[in-house]
């Protein structure tokens, strides 16, 4: 039994979870959260300086619930530049040798090590392995004379790991478990297999990026990140002369990205000062006009992308979305028309006990996952005060020893003089 710790550090919103986990089987015992709207700006560090405190409070309020000490945690990585990109490894043997696993685990970190001009590699995924031009699922134990390995490798702006190591060196005695690429781990979350087997796309709308991710024959087949999100739209609505922190509520419950069902100039009176009851009157029409442009701006872009990556007219299980800024009413249909694909809200699809009583399937897809990858037990071990020393036995009558415990080098003397016989020599 293991404890797994991880932070996610989103664009809107810092998540903090400890869960034990036990084989497959995962019990969620903590769920924290803070603001993070000017710390973390689409997938990176804006603030290098403010973020190890927020950090620091979500991991102090992790530990007064769980009662544990949290000795390392496991990071998500994202940002507009994450991509993957293929990789091909050919090894020829000595001589006709045998295909072992630490083979293919050496080659697996070679490629992780790679230098690239285009940026740094955060993981290695989707391998594929060919001997002699044949695919082979499970090489181990084959004899060849050459291997090759083919990899997509996860790349990124280096900047980006790099500020969140700074901000975890100011932290005292917590460590960075590992890194852990975001649409990776929502992928791990809410794919079940079958799906990626026959072929479909995930589409994670976040607040900072949105990213596709193409599974086919149950491997990562394509990953890119557009750099548009929710905090986008709500910037738009700005231009409704709203205060931001009225924005995003408004977006969330009057927005929609489906004009169809909408009246020309219908207006909400919306209280924007509690004390002197100031009203605002909204057109929602003409939110909503903002809402389609900008939500159809990155489905197009999603849809461009789907198309580059040659798998489009492969996809039999259509696209599943996730992440809080999918939640807009009105882009099901949306993405429907642009892409002619069937589309369908991202589920958890691992068992998962929640003692907290406050998971949900939308907006936690991505810590969640990050749980289920991370291996290493987070938890500081507890100290063993050892037992007191057993007291010294006591002395027993008759022993020649001291009070002290020393032996008595006149103990045969013992009992000479004990009967006073003084009077009988008068």
């Amino acid at each position: 039994m293991k404890y797994i710790a991880a932070i996610d550090l989103g664009s809107s919103k810092i998540v903090g979870m400890v869960a034990r986990k036990e084989n497959d089987d995962i019990t969620i015992l903590a769920i924290e959260k803070e603001n993070s709207s000017s710390l973390v700006k689409k997938g990176a560090v804006h603030n290098v300086g403010d973020l190890p405190m927020v950090i620091k409070r979500v991991i102090r309020k992790l530990e007064n619930v769980t009662g544990e000490q949290i000795a390392k945690v496991y990071v998500n990585i994202n940002g507009p530049s994450l991509r993957a990109e293929e990789h091909i490894v050919r090894y020829t043997m000595k001589q006709d040798d045998e295909v072992t696993q630490e083979l293919l685990d050496k080659l697996r970190l070679d490629a992780f090590n790679v230098q690239l001009e285009s940026g740094e590699v955060f993981d290695v995924v989707a391998p594929e392995y060919y001997i002699k031009n044949t695919l082979e699922k499970n090489p181990v134990g084959i004899t060849c004379s050459q291997i090759e390995c083919r990899y997509k490798l996860i790349v990124g702006k280096s900047s980006f790991k790099k500020s969140i190591e700074r901000c975890f060196k100011s932290l005292n005695n917590i460590e960075i478990a590992g890194f852990i690429v975001s649409p990776i781990a929502t992928a791990a979350a809410v794919l079940p297999d079958k799906e990626k087997e026959l072929g479909c796309a995930l589409i994670e709308f976040g607040a900072g990026v949105t990213t596709l991710s193409v599974y086919k024959n149950k491997l990562l087949r394509f990953l890119v990140t557009i750099p548009f999100g929710g905090e986008n739209i709500t910037k738009d609505i700005l231009h409704l002369d709203i205060l931001g922190k009225y924005a995003e509520n408004l977006k969330i419950e009057n927005g929609s990205c489906d004009l169809t069902k909408e009246e020309k100039g219908r207006k909400i009176t919306l209280k924007i000062d509690d004390n002197q009851n100031d009203l605002l009157d909204v057109d929602v029409s003409k939110m909503n006009e903002y809402i389609f442009a900008r939500e159809n701006e990155i489905v197009v872009n999603v849809l461009n992308q789907l198309t580059n990556s040659g798998y489009k007219d492969q996809l039999p299980t259509g696209i599943i979305i996730a992440g809080g800024a999918s939640q807009m009413d009105g882009l099901y249909p949306l993405i429907e028309r642009q892409t002619n694909l069937p589309v369908k809200q991202a589920d958890l699809q691992i068992p998962i006990n929640d003692e907290t009583h406050r998971l949900t399937n939308l907006g936690y897809e991505q810590i969640v996952g990050m749980l289920r990858l991370g291996t290493e037990n987070c938890i500081r071990p507890k100290v063993q005060t050892p037992p007191p020393p057993p007291p010294p036995p006591p002395v027993k009558s008759g022993d020649n020893r001291s009070p002290g415990g020393k032996k008595n080098p006149f103990g045969f003397l013992k009992g000479l003089f004990d009967n006073d016989n003084s009077s009988d020599m008068d």
